[in-house]
């Protein structure tokens, strides 16, 4: 079931990523951040409570505070990008997060792969090459390196290595709450999430709830399509290994591309779409794996 939870988690990632990126246009990224984990709070409440909390010990709280801790930092940067940038050229750029999930979950879980999943992840990394291989007239590496020398790029990849790190401590919380409770771990990453930037808002951020009263609907909306998303992932985490699960959830690019076109008119260059393209093989193999 993992990867079917990772695939409807890619699609309907990407309806929250496209809707997002108007909303950016009209809100501060710490704001849009906040209404994502805390607007939902609700739902993830009335789930946790229908289906039972059940046993906690202390590696749960541990998982989740530090997911939390992680995330709120990933999610604020990689919001910062994408309201400066384009989706089509910094979202391929999360494929990276599939390497790094790997191996966090390879030292820090004892997960193992397949060598044809491991295949599946050098293609997700080698559709980040393609993605600016214009300019491999320069140098065989200046592909990667222009990644690290254009601010937005870099900013969005090491966003993408703190979510990946984030995503393992959410698979320690969710392995030691039984029975499995996706829905009160989210409630619970949410409420600490909620906290930070609330506390972060209110030092920093001057105008921030005038932006909430007019714009609460689309926050609301969207913040509701990002738990189902969230719900989807911590289902696939469960069920699977955390590294094949956030494998299938680049599929979320091509998604992206298709809705982007749609919705932002953001059209995506042949390299682009052939990166793409190379990384959703990748994916493909990580499953076979």
């Amino acid at each position: 079931m993992w990867f079917w939870y990772g695939l409807a988690a890619a699609f309907v990632g990407a309806i929250e990523v496209v809707i997002g990126k108007k909303i950016l246009n009209k809100v501060g990224a710490p704001l849009f951040t906040w209404s994502l984990f805390t607007l939902n709070l609700p739902l993830f409440a009335l789930l946790s409570l229908e289906t039972g909390i059940g046993q906690l010990n202390y590696l749960f709280w541990i998982g989740t505070f530090c997911s939390s801790v992680l995330f709120v930092f990933s999610k604020t940067m990689s919001n910062q990008s994408i309201k400066r940038g384009l989706l089509s050229k910094l979202f391929p750029l999360s494929s990276l997060s599939v390497l790094f999930t790997y191996l966090f979950g390879l030292f820090i879980l004892s997960e193992q792969l397949s060598r044809t999943a491991v295949l599946g992840i050098i293609l997700i990394i080698s559709g980040t090459y393609i993605l600016n291989v214009d300019r491999a007239h320069e140098g065989l590496l200046e592909p990667f390196k222009i990644l690290f020398r254009e601010k937005l790029s870099l900013v969005f990849i090491f966003a993408t290595l703190i979510s990946s790190l984030s995503g393992i401590f959410d698979k320690l919380g969710l392995i030691n709450i039984q029975p499995s409770n996706t829905a009160f771990a989210l409630f619970i990453e949410g409420v600490f999430l909620s906290l930070f930037l609330l506390f972060y808002m209110i030092r920093y951020e001057k105008g921030w709830i005038r932006e909430l009263k007019g714009n609460f609907l689309p926050l609301f909306l969207n913040s509701q399509i990002y738990g189902i998303s969230n719900l989807l992932t911590f289902s696939g985490f469960t069920s699977g290994p955390v590294a094949l699960t956030s494998g299938v959830k680049r599929l979320q690019i091509l998604f992206i591309f298709l809705l982007g076109l749609w919705l932002l008119k953001d059209k995506p260059g042949k390299h682009t779409v052939l990166a793409a393209l190379i990384m959703i093989l990748g994916v493909i193999l990580v499953k076979a794996g």
